[in-house]
């Protein structure tokens, strides 16, 4: 059978080895036959009778293809060989950090000094792989190359933070003893050691600041799940770690001076209880002198705070206070904690013992029962003269309800409690043992508001607020803060019962609406307990009746917007202060009664970031109710984002993130938000596509 080619396709050219097609000169390998409708390559004879191997023409007529081909595989080997050798460093890395942060916790000074100073090496050595001129050339290539440099990011960051850790280990491990010169000996607090360590503390704190811009600007788009979950775990641990070195190096800065390393220093000390409530948090019914020498404390006789001469009027910290003209009485010293913003009960305090006993302070030092307890729990059962023994379990309430039954005389209960806080801080400091204990309970009970600090040195008071210790009303953030100040003359307040929850709405541009619901239970009884606690000690009240003062704050520059009681809108003063709004209302509670207040808020600045990521932070305040109040939080997810970094107890339960606590005074709540990593790459190419290459207006 014929081919089914033209006789012209077959025709010869005058050159060996071609044929021409129509003119044109073509190779003999690249003659086709066709065969049912199917091209294939037909092996050809040359002009001298030898087989000619077909070849592809493009193969021939572009070799550049071929050399494109090879420098794309160099290029992503480029990209993707130094980042599979830095992987086991990396992972070599977290594991020294890990290691370290757990030795340093249970005080292995040099395990920990170890285990940091490989993990720096781990983490610079996988940057060294990251950063060569061959893994630069590999940058180019999208997926590989945004891994590359996102992993350099994390190596660099993880480097910056084991550098910070390494040289704390090494400040600690320098101080004679190690971990035991941070433990309170003899009766003083380690004044020196914790001066030796502000320098490393406050360049840990710079490095993991810096370590924290370093991976916020690591690429997130185009990352495989292990690079991705590892940015997203580092930020989430140098965004709650930075702060707490800040505070830690704030703190040991302004520590030595305010124990009194530069010479004595001299300070008013109150004892609170949460059974009357004030703004700050409980009653100051016992005080005495403070005076502390190098970290030595010595306490002057404890006494009555109704004792100290009557003041009838002092200048108000700031022009706010004026609101609470109104509730203030003949002696002052009563009311010098209506407020929850405790740097101003401090500066009203040292004015007021300038004008009545006449002597100038150094500052004021409050604690309340739960600040005690916690000291208790590391120091032991603490034997106070003239009384007895207290410890962790039994101090709150003795403090708050069972001193009143068994010391009838007003003066001899103040002294027996103020007797108790000094032999429980005395206590703390002569057995406080294990430094990780010491320091956590330190921690725990200024972190709740229960043992709050004031300085009249302004840098000394800067550090303080900086690290966190001074009570004082937020400046930034979302907050709710409910302050309550007793109306009844008594200690009726040891019963109340609350409930407390915030629905929380995410808006844009920062701003945030809120709904607070506060459910008021009195559960005081009308008899079986002394007088002095349920009263009747007004005319107009009962024993078990009682009566609220109550502010409900929002957030710095924010609003309230609405108010209602017991399902019912309601009328209420608005008043501010300090920048923040302030819902005041009067709150009658007979006994055996409830009430539910709703309060509608509005906050500016309740979270930062932008559309892809963004960070919600709240300050809760609560009255230090020895029941507690059980509080729900609850964050509505922003359409399109997920949520990425939440505290331990946080649920997410349909697109609401819920979290559920029991609180005694001041928690703080941060919650981070991210759009999926797809939903970003998609708007970064429909953006790359969309935008305008030049644009020309007239």
């Amino acid at each position: 059978m014929g081919s089914p080619w033209p006789q012209w396709v077959a025709r010869r050219s005058r050159s060996p080895g071609r044929e021409r097609v129509r003119g044109r000169r073509q190779p003999v390998a690249s003659v086709l036959r066709h065969h049912e409708g199917v091209a294939v390559m037909r092996e050809r004879e040359n002009v001298h009778g030898e087989a000619v191997t077909p070849r592809r023409r493009w193969a021939r007529r572009h070799p550049w293809v071929t050399g494109a081909g090879l420098v794309v595989l160099l290029i992503v080997l480029c990209a993707g060989v130094p980042l599979a050798l830095a992987a086991p460093s990396l992972l070599s890395a977290r594991d020294a950090a890990q290691r370290g942060e757990a030795a340093l916790t249970d005080g292995d000074v040099d395990g920990a000094r170890v285990a940091f100073a490989d993990a720096e090496t781990d983490f610079r050595t996988a940057r060294r792989l990251l950063r060569n001129p061959i893994a630069s050339v590999g940058g180019v290539v999208p997926w590989l190359g945004h891994n590359a440099r996102a992993a350099g990011a994390l190596s660099h960051a993880g480097e910056l933070t084991a550098q910070g850790a390494a040289g704390v280990a090494d400040a600690v491990a320098a101080l004679p003893g190690g971990t035991d010169a941070l433990s309170p000996e003899g009766g003083a607090l380690p004044v020196a050691a914790v001066r030796e360590l502000a320098e490393p503390l406050a360049t840990a704190a710079d490095r993991l600041e810096e370590a924290l811009h370093v991976a916020q600007a690591a690429p997130d788009l185009l990352l495989a799940s292990p690079v991705a979950d590892a940015r997203e775990q580092l930020l989430s641990q140098l965004a709650a770690a930075a702060p707490t070195a800040s505070s830690a190096a704030a703190l040991a800065d302004a520590l030595p001076a305010f124990l009194g390393a530069d010479g004595p220093r001299t300070y008013f000390f109150g004892a609170s209880t949460p059974g009357e409530l004030r703004g700050s948090g409980g009653l100051i019914g016992a005080h005495a002198l403070l005076t502390i020498d190098d970290g030595r404390l010595a306490f002057s006789e404890f006494g009555a705070t109704t004792d100290l001469p009557t003041v009838e009027s002092v200048d108000a910290p700031h022009a706010d206070y004026a609101r609470y003209d109104r509730y203030q009485r003949d002696n002052r010293w009563l009311s010098m904690n209506l407020t929850p913003d405790f740097p101003t009960v401090g500066t009203l305090i040292e004015r007021l013992y300038a004008i009545a006993p006449g002597q100038e302070l150094d500052g004021v030092i409050v604690a309340d029962p739960y600040a005690l307890a916690a000291l208790l729990r590391v120091a032991g059962p603490t034997d106070v003269p003239g009384f007895g023994t207290v410890d962790a379990d039994s101090v709150v309430e003795f403090v708050t309800v069972d001193a009143y039954s068994e010391f009838t005389d007003s003066r001899e209960r103040k002294e027996v409690l103020g007797a108790v806080a000094a032999a429980t801080l005395q206590g703390f400091l002569e057995r406080g043992g294990d430094p990780v204990a010491s320091l956590s309970a330190l921690a725990e009970a200024t972190a709740g508001g229960h043992l709050t600090l004031h300085a009249v040195d302004p840098a000394v008071q800067s550090a303080l607020r900086t690290a966190g210790v001074t009570g004082a009303l937020p400046t930034g953030g979302d907050a709710v803060i409910v302050a309550a100040n007793s109306g009844t003359n008594a200690k009726v307040d040891a019963f109340l019962e609350a409930d407390l929850s915030y629905d929380v709405t995410l808006g844009p541009d920062g701003a945030a609406s809120g709904l607070v619901r506060l459910e008021l239970n009195n559960a005081a009884p009308r008899e079986g307990v002394d007088q002095y606690v349920i009263g009747p000690n007004r005319p107009d009240l009962e024993a078990g009746d009682n009566r609220l003062f109550l502010q409900v704050f929002g957030a710095p520059g924010g609003a309230v917007t609405g108010f209602a009681r017991d399902g019912e809108r309601a009328a209420a003063r608005i008043e501010s202060e300090l920048g923040l709004p302030a819902l005041v209302t009067d709150v009658e509670l007979p006994h055996g009664t409830a009430a539910d207040l709703e309060v509608s808020t509005t906050s500016p600045d309740a979270w930062t970031g932008d559309a892809d990521r963004l960070a919600y932070h709240l300050d809760l305040r609560v009255p230090p109710l020895l029941a507690g109040v059980d509080a729900t939080i609850s964050v509505g997810v922003p359409e399109g984002l997920e949520l990425i970094d939440s505290p331990a107890d946080a649920s997410v339960e349909d697109g609401v993130v819920i979290v559920e606590r029991t609180i005694r005074g001041e928690e703080k709540l941060s919650l981070t938000f991210a759009r999926p990593a797809e939903d970003r790459l998609r708007a970064a190419i429909r953006g790359f596509f969309t935008r305008p290459v030049v644009r020309i207006e007239f």
